[in-house]
């Protein structure tokens, strides 16, 4: 397990050499360590060993299929790769396993969007824009969509609902500016 979370804290520190050698080592002790064939998959990929970062994913499954870095992970290559079915498979059953995951729901989005499946792009979006109801990206996206569709109506009432947001956090960091100017001001007048 340490050396599992070792390779893992290589990996984040761009110490690729030092992480793929420790993943390497839980591997050939533990071939039930699905976090292991994820750190290792994680390795082959940064070095764009796509081929190998997939059998290590699927490896990682194999031996934990609830793996959802696996999961996460081989579906990610599986776009690299241009396995667009694959993707979209791997992320619509991660999705009914953990409902909401923003992150799934933007892939999903992303795919649908790309092969002109735009009903099904904006349902997955205004999923994600439930979730997250002030991300003024998300409600971008949205409009975008329906304009490409030729949804005009929809595709202005989600641009304005953008601009609304826009205009909260815009007026919030002027308002925080302010404040912090006159605070600044009054303790130099002191």
């Amino acid at each position: 397990m340490a050396a599992t979370n070792l390779s893992s804290i290589y990996f984040l520190e761009r110490d690729s050499k030092s992480a793929h050698s420790s993943a390497d080592m839980v591997v050939s002790n533990s071939r039930y360590n699905a976090q292991a064939y994820v750190n290792k998959g994680n390795c082959l990929f940064a070095k764009g060993d796509l081929a190998g970062a997939r059998e290590m994913y699927i490896e990682a499954i194999g031996a934990n299929s609830g793996s959802i870095d696996a999961i996460v992970d081989l579906g990610l290559v599986y776009l690299q790769l241009n396995q667009e079915e694959d993707a979209k498979t791997l992320f619509e059953r991660l999705q009914l396993s953990t409902p909401g995951n923003p992150s799934m729901l933007y892939q999903l989005a992303n795919l649908c969007e790309k092969n002109s499946e735009f009903d099904l792009a904006t349902t997955w979006l205004a999923v994600l824009n439930s979730d997250i109801s002030s991300d003024a990206a998300v409600l971008y996206r949205i409009g975008r969509i329906y304009a490409m569709g030729n949804d005009d109506e929809q595709a202005f009432h989600s641009l304005v609902e953008k601009y609304k947001i826009y205009r909260v956090i815009i007026w919030f960091g002027i308002r925080s500016l302010i404040v912090h100017v006159f605070a600044r001001w009054a303790y130099l007048s002191d």
